[in-house]
């Protein structure tokens, strides 16, 4: 008997192993061709930066693919062993659903520890170290900061345009220097600069040749008779400081970038702030995390029994079922997280709804199918 529920272990394990590296992998190119592909076809990104980006979106994706992959483990092998009746040959030596799946769902519910931890720790690390890359690209290969004919607006209170780029050097460039408001109160035109990494590490250093500034008065800067037009300079080196960027980066990040630590603390803080702080979006977070994590536990409950009354043993059948089902799933979840801004509803309770709905089915479909 236990070895029957070895091969069933082993089937599924090695059809979700596929599985899952198949949908990582094109899981993590997606998102590399449509929010990375800018640096991906320049040639002065270097091979490691893309490499690190590559790495660090694998944990966010395990989230998806982990519960995904095993369900399709589970819809391909049982549906196979159903189909070749061997189940039928199983339950009449007396040897029940439930005792011969127990450790797929054991498996299940370890697959569900490991994505608590991505969800809560490992995830939003590598969000956080993600958004912090436009940094350390400018910090060891500043000259891949700049892209001819588009402006560069990444640094804090700079604009930059250039029209052409030869490794380091730079020709036709204008810089923009912005006020408070977001207006440019100070232009600067060169024929050529040179980009280099500044000597402390802590900035970018453009030396720019045959330059023309114009200038807006400091008191009126929207008043443009009153420009100082015209002043040139044979060479004039521009310093951009990192440290904004750095900052602006860090005050930009999002919940999905906060570890849960993180989070529960600034859920804290929240109760001594003002008194209309809206704590839903920050709780609703939190527990999607964890109710997220269960999806492989919960996705193994309905995929067994259906994967047993399925009959089928295609594996496009079993993946498509699986399509469908972890479909549905997330999509409740993403449909109950949109509620997030109100918390009269209570939506970090509402977001327990899709595993409440699925693990109440899986629980009945098993029940059908012991009894049957």
């Amino acid at each position: 008997m236990a070895i029957l529920r070895w091969y069933l272990l082993s089937s599924v394990l090695r059809t979700a192993g596929i599985t899952l590296g198949l949908l990582t992998f094109v899981l993590v190119v997606g998102n590399v061709m449509t929010r990375f592909f800018h640096l991906l076809v320049s040639s002065e990104v270097p091979l490691w930066y893309m490499l690190e980006i590559f790495l660090l979106l694998i944990p966010f994706s395990l989230i998806f693919t982990i519960p995904w992959s095993l369900l399709t483990g589970i819809m391909i092998a049982l549906g196979r062993m159903s189909s070749d009746s061997e189940l039928v040959a199983a339950r009449a030596a007396g040897i029940s659903l439930a005792w011969l799946t127990a450790p797929v769902v054991l498996t299940a519910a370890g697959a569900s520890g490991i994505c608590l931890l991505m969800s809560t720790t490992v995830a939003p690390w590598a969000d956080a170290r993600l958004r912090l890359m436009g940094l350390t690209l400018a910090e060891r290969t500043p000259t891949a900061m700049f892209e001819p004919g588009q402006v560069l607006s990444v640094f804090p209170g700079l604009r930059i345009w250039v029209e052409e780029k030869q490794g380091p050097h730079l020709r036709n460039v204008h810089v923009w220097e912005l006020g408070p408001d977001d207006r440019v109160v100070r232009s600067l035109r060169a024929l050529r600069a040179v980009v280099e990494a500044d000597a402390s590490g802590e900035g970018i250093l453009l030396s720019l040749h045959g330059v023309r500034v114009d200038e807006r008065d400091k008191n009126q800067p929207r008043d443009v008779t009153l420009i100082n037009a015209g002043t040139r300079f044979e060479e004039a080196p521009v310093r951009i400081p990192l440290e904004p960027l750095r900052d602006q980066m860090e005050e930009r990040r999002g919940l999905s970038s906060l570890r849960l630590d993180e989070l529960i603390g600034r859920v804290f803080l929240g109760r001594t702030a003002a008194d209309n702080f809206n704590f839903a979006p920050m709780l609703t977070e939190i527990q999607k995390r964890v109710a997220a994590s269960l999806g492989p536990l919960t996705l193994a409950l309905v995929g067994i029994p259906l994967a047993v009354h399925s009959h089928r043993r295609e594996t496009s059948v079993g993946f498509a079922l699986s399509f469908a089902i972890s479909f549905g799933y997330y999509f409740l979840i993403v449909f109950a997280e949109s509620f997030k801004e109100h918390g009269a509803i209570f939506p970090e309770l509402l977001i327990w709804s899709p595993n409440l709905v699925f693990q109440s089915l899986g629980v009945y479909l098993f029940w059908r199918s012991s009894r049957s």
